[in-house]
């Protein structure tokens, strides 16, 4: 129980147990990889004009594919897409937060940027120069990377503020959990993280020679993949001292994500038909076949409402749908959860859970509790979540309990 003037709290639901991963630097012997039960995969009619696709993601209740071409394919389930017209550009990134997608510009060319309120309308705005690879959005903020070093946020999508910027890096790609931004390096394998999107540490590689491709976050682990196509994966629950893992046959890794207890990964595959793989943990994997030309280049996969979809260069968007082999998961609790006392109220901020479980989280809950009157207050998912109760009163012990909550509960 922690004592604070006027008031004293005992916080319930709300501590987290903090894990450290262990960086092991000795070669591990790859792991053999076997039939995945998460093989199914199914091509959908490809829109018309055929794109080429780099970027798909699921935001704000929809699917969203960009790419090399003057067109964004929008879908409501993944399988029937619409293609509709956008400025020509180099999109390979594309996100949505408060209120806004964003799609930012591989190349250091006009245009640098776009912006739609509905994913099918778009309009170029003045962006930031660079050639950005990746774009996230978490705790109320944009977070881009770019090959040349560069990593810059913004709150709007539209007023971006450089955070980063050392030329030797090569950022492949950058994503949020656990309360943090981390995003890995190509060309000497080093992992930067951020807890706000504006200080940054960097960290050196569990190994030489490793050429990271892709990030993803899920179940309190960032998973990173080697993109050189040498089979190396390394998991971390921080986004430094990562564990080492492999897999066979190895192929080049250019996408990921996490959805229904899996990690499922993607790319090119130049010695089986294994495009797709698929893990629990992040460190056994297995491979599903290519839906199509086993030499297809597959380069960005995402997950959302029980569905897998993964799009290639050639114009191919691919779909497997796990809501037969799905449970409906509630999320964790919050982490981190603080309070301040004054005048008679209460704040408390709240980290995001250690898993959000089978959905996105969409709020959080707060309760207070003398044992005799109970008070509520909720707060939205955004950049320190927080929420205020009012009316207690002197010399009072009260209980907090801090939830949060998907549509799963």
């Amino acid at each position: 129980m922690r004592i604070i003037p006027a008031f004293r709290l005992q916080i319930s639901a709300a501590i987290a147990t903090l894990v450290i991963a262990v960086c092991f630097v000795a070669m591990p012997a790859p792991y053999a990889m076997g039939s995945s039960p998460l093989s199914v995969w199914n091509v959908a009619a490809a829109p018309t004009p055929t794109g080429s696709w780099y970027a798909v993601n699921y935001v704000d209740g929809r699917w969203i594919a960009l790419g090399h071409t003057a067109y964004v394919a929008v879908s409501l389930d993944g399988s029937t897409w619409t293609e509709y017209p956008v400025p020509a550009g180099s999109w390979q990134s594309v996100a949505y937060g408060n209120g806004r997608y964003v799609a930012l510009s591989s190349v250091t060319a006009s245009p640098q940027e776009m912006i739609s309120t509905n994913g099918v309308n778009w309009t170029t705005v003045t962006g930031p120069a660079g050639a950005w690879t990746s774009l996230t959005f978490g705790e109320g903020r944009f977070v881009a990377v770019s090959s040349t070093g560069q990593i810059i946020t913004s709150k709007d999508g539209v007023h971006w503020t450089p955070t980063w910027q050392q030329s030797q890096y090569d950022f492949t790609s950058v994503a949020f959990g656990n309360g943090r931004f981390v995003a890995v390096d190509g060309t000497a394998g080093a992992s930067a993280v951020s807890v706000t999107g504006l200080n940054w540490s960097v960290y050196s590689a569990p190994m030489t020679g490793l050429r990271w491709g892709t990030v993803t976050f899920g179940n309190g682990n960032f998973v990173a993949f080697d993109g050189s196509g040498s089979g190396y994966i390394a998991t971390s629950v921080l986004g430094f001292g990562w564990a080492l893992h492999r897999y066979a046959p190895a192929q080049e890794i250019d996408g990921a994500t996490f959805g229904c207890d899996s990690f499922v990964a993607t790319g090119q595959s130049a010695e089986s038909t294994n495009n797709f793989v698929s893990s629990a943990t992040g460190a056994a994997w297995t491979g599903a076949a290519a839906p199509t030309d086993a030499a297809a280049d597959w380069t960005s996969i995402a997950y959302g409402a029980n569905r897998f979809v993964a799009v290639d260069s050639a114009g191919n968007i691919a779909s497997l749908n796990s809501a037969t082999n799905c449970t409906p998961k509630v999320p964790t609790a919050p982490q981190q959860v603080s309070g301040n006392i004054h005048h008679g109220e209460v704040w408390t901020y709240m980290h995001p859970p250690s898993s959000p479980g089978g959905a996105p989280v969409n709020g959080y809950r707060v309760t207070i509790s003398d044992g005799t009157v109970t008070k509520e207050c909720s707060a939205p998912v955004y950049f320190e979540p927080n929420c205020i109760i009012r009316g207690l009163k002197d010399h009072q012990v009260y209980w907090i309990t801090a939830q949060s909550h998907n549509r799963f509960g």
